[in-house]
């Protein structure tokens, strides 16, 4: 590293130290009252076997949450294939996203939780596992640990890249820290034309910059994972389903408004929401309540007794949910949130209505509106006219849902070619 990257390495650490000292007495008592979840975070070793039961290289996956762990788990699975010899060991920053993993990406060793970004906890835990390669799902450019890694001899890599527009505003701000990080990097494998661009302008060689596609469409894992009916959920057979996923605060009031405005008009209308967080899944049952809406909690195990909604407070659950649907919102796209993943119910041909912030998911939404099985709606009015629209007639639900099928099927594939390129470069 140049003396410019050391100044940049050195600027980083004292503001994150500085910023750990702060929160120390909140981060004491969350390591107090969940230890399981905060030792691995703090620099703890994992209480699952270690690095003494590993076999050949340890290749390191790292995925934020639930979504970025669902869009890493077909690359896991191809790993494991050209690498058989490996072990794999997968990082979260969130824990619901390490319980994910676990169901997602049942072939790798070890499953835990990210090390807070202190270069001293990143070193240890790189240490520890002496990785030989280290890939990062979409934007998760931490700097200790890409440099730690880099360091050791790891081959450092990032797959399935993106670069929002918010993102992009941010790295050009901290260029100075930015551009050495990207330095790290023997690969950039990103979506789009518009995330290559970006990651160069922002210091990212040219030459180590491929344009792959998303992995989101390779979606078969995660979709088949186990099975779920509308008898088990207690949804009604010849219902009219419309499921609301992925919903953010401020969504579930606007959703619940567009169900009122045509619940007289659509015969035999169910809805279920399913809220994006769980520290959300109380608040957005106290709102049901609220507007006087007939629920159930999906966690509760209640059955259906005439209820018009069903609250989907569980995790891991929505994508074959999706399966089950009429018609499909996705959540986190009415408002300025980026939004989430319209590709998990165009997998099961079910058509897809979104708002119009969808900066997060921009290519995969823009093919699914150019083929007619994606809608983008303009707020809660127009919500309301395409649902209604869109259950009553079933002639275009299904025309809709075979194109927005259509758009899946001919974009899977990618997680096998992000893997030949990975061997290709030597990175796995």
């Amino acid at each position: 590293m140049d003396r410019r990257g050391q100044l940049a390495a050195a600027a980083y650490d004292a503001a994150s130290t500085a910023m750990l000292l702060l929160a120390s007495p909140g981060l004491a008592w969350q390591l107090f009252l969940r230890p399981e979840e905060w030792k691995p975070r703090l620099g703890g070793r994992p209480s699952s076997p270690g690095r003494e039961s590993r076999r050949g290289p340890v290749i390191w996956l790292h995925a934020a949450s639930v979504g970025e762990v669902a869009a890493m788990a077909p690359l896991a699975a191809e790993v494991r294939r050209l690498r058989p010899d490996a072990s794999l060991l997968v990082t979260t920053v969130t824990e619901t996203g390490r319980q994910r993993s676990r169901d997602l990406i049942p072939s790798a060793d070890w499953h835990t939780l990210l090390p807070v970004d202190l270069r001293w906890l990143t070193r240890h835990a790189v240490e520890f596992w002496r990785p030989s390669a280290l890939l990062i799902a979409e934007t998760e450019l931490w700097p200790s640990l890409v440099r730690e890694a880099k360091r050791a001899g790891a081959t450092v890599c990032l797959v399935n890249g993106r670069i929002s527009g918010a993102s992009f505003d941010l790295y050009r701000r901290i260029s100075w820290l930015t551009r050495h990080v990207l330095g790290c990097f023997d690969l950039l494998a990103v979506q789009t034309s518009i995330d290559a661009q970006r990651v160069i302008s922002l210091g990212a060689g040219p030459s180590r910059v491929v344009i792959t596609g998303s992995l989101k469409y390779d979606l078969k894992g995660a979709a088949a994972d186990g099975q779920l009916s509308r008898p088990v959920l207690g949804i009604p057979e010849k219902s009219r389903l419309l499921v609301a996923g992925s919903t953010r605060d401020g969504e579930e009031e606007l959703v619940v408004a567009a169900i009122a405005r045509i619940a007289d008009r659509v015969a035999d209308l169910y809805v279920v929401i399913a809220p994006r967080h769980r520290k959300r899944f109380g608040e957005v049952a106290r709102i049901l309540k609220r507007r006087g809406i007939g629920f159930r909690r999906r966690s509760m195990g209640e059955r259906h007794r005439g209820e018009q909604v069903l609250l989907l407070d569980t995790i891991g659950e929505l994508s074959r949910v999706y399966g089950l649907a009429d018609l499909a919102f996705v959540g986190g796209s009415l408002l300025p949130f980026g939004g989430h993943n319209p590709l998990e119910p165009a997998y099961h041909g079910v058509p897809v209505l979104f708002g119009p912030y969808m900066t997060n998911s921009r290519e995969s939404a823009g093919r699914l509106r150019e083929v007619g099985g994606g809608v983008e709606v303009s707020g809660p009015d127009e919500l309301a006219r395409m649902c209604e629209r869109l259950l009553l007639d079933e002639e275009e639900r299904r025309r809709r849902g075979a194109a927005a099928r259509l758009v899946v099927e001919n974009e899977s594939g990618v997680a096998a070619r992000v893997a030949e390129l990975l061997a290709e470069r030597a990175i796995i």
